[in-house]
């Protein structure tokens, strides 16, 4: 009996107790008053002819449409990580990203050409390689893929997750800048803990007018329209089975 029960302190209590102190002290963010936020604010600072730009395409494309919802980068990410946010702290800048990427969800996909989530954003000139004149594909993988997340995520029992794999596929080697771009994200497939997200890059025409021409050029002359995807990419999400004991602990709340 005094054998059982000293298995039963070695192999369950004492595990049991560490887990639970464990968890108790928790905290994946740092405590707010130790980090620098002096620097912060300059890098949210965002190209108001590019948000004209983009309010003017948002407005013709969506008029007021309810089946959309509107959210920034910056508010998806706890402000304790943007520090070492890779987006927030490198590449946000007047001549790199220079506006907060804009999410669009779509409530109805189908309403959308089945289009689950577009993100607008904005390249500029520090991204363009001198030499060869080509764009850096790295900060647009880094995009692509945070986009794909941020769209099947939603789609997974816990809508948590982790990359299984990640295929991009560059059509031009010379991604426009100084353009405003938009990442279309589609649900390929989501069964259980998997979901397979699909997206293209493309060039955003500001106005229904301009669409119009671009498409009747590109007839003509037989050259890329500015629907042409530059870009696409494919992302299978999987949630570990574990994820499901943890959902109830919000261990990304940036209250901590």
């Amino acid at each position: 009996m005094v054998r059982v029960f000293s298995k039963v302190i070695d192999y369950i209590f004492i595990p049991s107790a560490g887990l639970i102190t464990g968890l108790s002290f928790i905290k994946p963010w740092p405590d707010m008053k130790s980090l620098d936020f002096s620097h912060h604010e300059t890098k949210l600072i965002e190209n108001e002819s590019v948000l004209k730009d983009l309010k003017t395409h948002l407005s013709d494309k969506y008029q007021d449409n309810d089946a959309v919802s509107f959210s920034k980068q910056s508010q998806l990410i706890p402000k304790q990580h943007s520090l070492n946010h890779v987006g927030i702290s490198l590449f946000r800048h007047q001549d790199r990203i220079c506006i907060d990427p804009l999410l669009v969800r779509h409530t109805n996909s189908e309403e959308f050409d089945n289009i689950e989530l577009s993100c607008y954003f904005h390249l500029g000139e520090q991204l363009l390689n001198q030499v060869d004149k080509t764009t850096y594909k790295g900060a647009l993988t880094l995009i692509m893929d945070e986009v794909l997340c941020i769209t099947g995520f939603p789609k997974l029992p816990n809508k948590k997750g982790v990359t299984a794999s990640l295929e991009i596929e560059f059509m031009e080697d010379k991604i426009p800048i100084d353009q405003l771009l938009v990442l279309n994200c589609k649900i390929q497939e989501q069964r259980g803990r998997k979901c397979i997200t699909n997206c293209e890059l493309l060039k955003v025409e500001n106005t229904k007018k301009e669409n119009c021409i671009t498409s009747i050029w590109s007839k003509w002359t037989g050259l890329k329209s500015e629907t042409t995807p530059l870009a696409k990419g494919m992302c299978v999400l999987v949630e570990p089975k574990w994820f499901k004991y943890f959902g109830w602990l919000d261990v990304f709340s940036d209250e901590n």
